[in-house]
């Protein structure tokens, strides 16, 4: 999401991508963009996905256990 008043949403605006200027949809779960390559459906399914793969709960747990495991390896060696 381009938040207004960074150079992303500047360069956005620039080149006539937002599609949605509702504040209330700027939250990175809306696509307030038009991208070149990828339809809005796509992109929600891309989202989907990362949201369900990425940022399930379980995951960053797992994330988190392997950040510790890594320190440790290090120290041991």
């Amino acid at each position: 999401t381009p938040f207004p008043g960074t150079e992303f949403y500047d360069e956005m605006e620039r080149d006539g991508r937002l599609v949605d200027k509702d504040w209330k949809h700027y939250d990175a779960l809306h696509f307030v963009t038009s991208h070149p390559r990828i339809s809005p459906h796509e992109a929600r399914i891309l989202l989907e996905y990362c949201i369900r793969n990425h940022c399930h709960e379980l995951n960053l747990r797992k994330a988190k256990i392997l950040r510790k495991w890594s320190r440790y390896e290090k120290q041991m060696a």
